[in-house]
């Protein structure tokens, strides 16, 4: 699949301008569109519990109101300002878009109408307007499209050279790889990783990922075909390690919903890898 159409999440943090850059140097490479995608500024809602509060003057809920919708739009154009900028000087085409309800649904229908959703890492205390585990958890899992989360420690570079393909043959490895395969035909190199058990290793092992290399290899994509063994490490951790002792600068990976009962409940790997994340992960369920 191509990379035509990408929106970035603009969330008031302040990883935003590192994330922006990001993306639009990605929408650079791939002569895509680029859209920023605002949460919304203001939370009338939060102001209904206020109202039934007799002590409390209509007029002095209504004054609070304006400037509460003040403040947030002097904020929001301050956000706008600054991915108008960026795609500016990366010289592609832009987009900008605020979320004005439902802030983790709204993002994840929107995100069903592009190619790619840049996102940040969900921080540990998110604040204000910044996007947390609702937000990634619910575009992940529901968009029915690839995600593409950056570490909120760090700017990586948007120039992709080496992308690592974590694969057990799963479908969500499966549609994360052809999620992502614009990027993987775009790497200087690819490396396939199956995560193998210390006891499951023995001399005539035959890494999984053989037939997938073949695959790629259809694609004009030469990938390698490697295995991470985890020794007495959880999957996540060894897989990252893998990552950065091979110098990797993107992982490609499936992520897995934990319960049908609530469909926003990231697995134990998937989310694993989400909070400790070292490189930017494209992850697809």
């Amino acid at each position: 699949m191509a990379l035509k159409d990408i929106l970035v999440l603009v969330d008031g943090s302040e990883r935003d301008h590192g994330r922006i850059e990001f993306a639009a140097e990605l929408a650079r490479q791939h002569s895509a569109h680029l859209t920023g995608i605002a949460l919304p500024g203001v939370d009338e809602d939060s102001f209904g519990s206020y109202a039934a509060v007799p002590m409390i003057p209509a007029s002095v809920l209504a004054e609070a109101m304006e400037r509460y919708r003040a403040e947030a739009d002097a904020r929001l154009g301050t956000l706008e300002a600054g991915f108008n900028d960026a795609v500016r000087r990366a010289g592609v085409p832009g987009g900008w878009e605020v979320i004005v309800s439902d802030g983790p649904g709204a993002v994840a229908a929107r995100a069903r109408a592009a190619d790619l959703m840049v996102l940040g890492q969900p921080h540990p205390e998110p604040k204000g307007m910044q996007a947390g585990w609702d937000v990634v958890e619910e575009v992940l899992l529901s968009s029915g499209n690839p995600v593409l989360t950056l570490p909120y420690v760090g700017t990586p570079p948007a120039l992709l050279g080496h992308v690592l393909v974590a694969w057990n043959g799963s479908r969500e490895a499966a549609r994360a790889v052809a999620g992502g395969m614009a990027l993987l035909r775009a790497a200087r190199r690819v490396t396939i990783v199956s995560v193998v058990p210390a006891s499951e290793v023995e001399p005539d092992y035959l890494p999984a990922g053989v037939d997938l290399a073949q695959h790629l290899g259809r694609h004009g994509v030469h990938a390698e075909v490697s295995r991470a063994v985890t020794g007495g490490l959880a999957s996540a951790d060894a897989l990252l390690d893998f990552a950065a002792d091979c110098g990797a600068e993107l992982l490609v990976m499936g992520a897995y919903g934990q319960s049908r009962l609530r469909e926003a409940v990231v697995g134990g790997v998937s989310r694993a890898m989400l909070r400790h994340q070292t490189l930017p992960l494209l992850l697809a369920h």
